[in-house]
């Protein structure tokens, strides 16, 4: 397993958990028995995560324990995306928009909002559902 890959397990476990300990990460991991190299992609990526501000370390009872610094739903990133790719975003979802007829949810490449990446995901989730694969 590398740093991302943990990474992006331990991004997933919090949107459903506030903390996270050692002794969790057969469960993060799927299992029995963790490796050495897992749980030290894991401790890399609580690393990671904590650089970034969206956890805190502390010592309970000698168990290191990292714990969000706000709750998962109020994290934020800046993204910076080019002006081509907005382009493209915008027009998906006004092509999508115009198949159903939806005049609100269109999208302006000059202001990319969460919105408009939500309804990029919708349309993926769609797409994925409609091949037989699994929603995310």
């Amino acid at each position: 397993m590398t740093v991302f890959d943990a990474s992006v397990m331990l991004f997933g476990w919090f949107s459903e958990n506030d903390s996270f300990s050692i002794d969790m990460v057969d469960r993060l991991v799927g299992k029995p028995e963790a490796s050495k190299s897992d749980v030290s992609a894991i401790q890399c990526g609580l690393e990671r995560l904590q650089k970034m501000g969206m956890i805190s370390e502390s010592t309970v009872d000698l168990d290191r324990v990292w714990v969000l610094e706000k709750s998962f739903k109020t994290q934020e990133q800046q993204v910076k995306i080019s002006a081509e790719t907005c382009n493209t975003i915008a027009r998906v979802v006004n092509a999508f928009c115009e198949v159903i007829n939806n005049e609100a949810d269109k999208c302006d490449p000059l202001e990319i909002s969460e919105a408009d990446i939500q309804n990029l995901l919708f349309l993926t989730n769609q797409l994925i559902a409609e091949k037989g694969g699994e929603e995310n």
